[in-house]
């Protein structure tokens, strides 16, 4: 299983879950307004219809506010579907058929928990979109350093090249002296070396009015 198919997967399991619960919590509450006088006994404490209605609504909203800071948009999709579904039942058959007045801070809740879960999905969705970006220009800026020290690098080799180009060109100067000023079979200067060395002592004599001998 891949990471995308596993992500899916991640992301549909709490919304299948937290969707059974409320619709589970929904159709207790619905069958307690059947049954207004009905009182529950737990630990001592007894429990009747309005506060089981009003646990049931504040454990939907806890769930639903899970859901939302658990998913990204189909958890806030199913959100808005659940807390739609609440406010439908709360209003329509708590207010308006069952003409119980009590149910309407429950019609509140739901449109609360609805502006709850916009707020956490807008700034969830925030957030990653910054991640996304940031994440971007990482990239970006990781892509332009290889970029550079590609080129760092080929300038290197280049420069290895032209130093080496350099000293074989000098290399070669120093053969074409020797070539051009010696006598390749005994080695020792030839006329062009003398003429030279000649003109040189001549314009030297001349600036410093000094004379000079050959010996031949």
């Amino acid at each position: 299983m891949d990471k995308d198919s596993l992500g899916v997967s991640n992301e549909w399991f709490p919304i299948f879950l937290c969707s059974a619960i409320n619709i589970a919590l929904l159709a207790f509450v619905l069958k307690a307004y059947e049954n207004r006088q009905f009182q529950l006994d737990v630990f001592g404490l007894a429990i009747d219809f309005y506060i089981f209605s009003g646990f049931a609504v504040q454990a939907q909203i806890l769930v639903n506010t899970y859901l939302s800071i658990r998913t990204m948009k189909k958890g806030f999709i199913a959100v808005i579907l659940l807390n739609a579904l609440g406010i439908c039942f709360s209003g329509i058959g708590g207010v308006l058929v069952a003409g119980e007045i009590t149910a309407l801070p429950g019609v509140v809740t739901y449109l609360s928990s609805i502006i709850i879960s916009t707020v956490i999905y807008y700034f969830k969705k925030g957030q990653r979109d910054n991640i996304r970006r940031l994440t971007e220009q990482r990239d970006e800026i990781t892509s332009l350093y290889r970029e550079i020290s590609a080129s760092r690098e080929k300038l290197s080799q280049q420069n290895e090249q032209l130093k080496w180009y350099n000293k074989v060109m000098k290399e070669n100067e120093k053969k074409l002296e020797r070539m051009a000023y010696y006598d390749a079979l005994t080695g020792l200067p030839n006329r062009k070396m003398i003429i030279q060395k000649l003109d040189m002592l001549i314009h030297y004599s001349d600036r410093a009015e000094a004379g000079f001998a050959l010996v031949y």
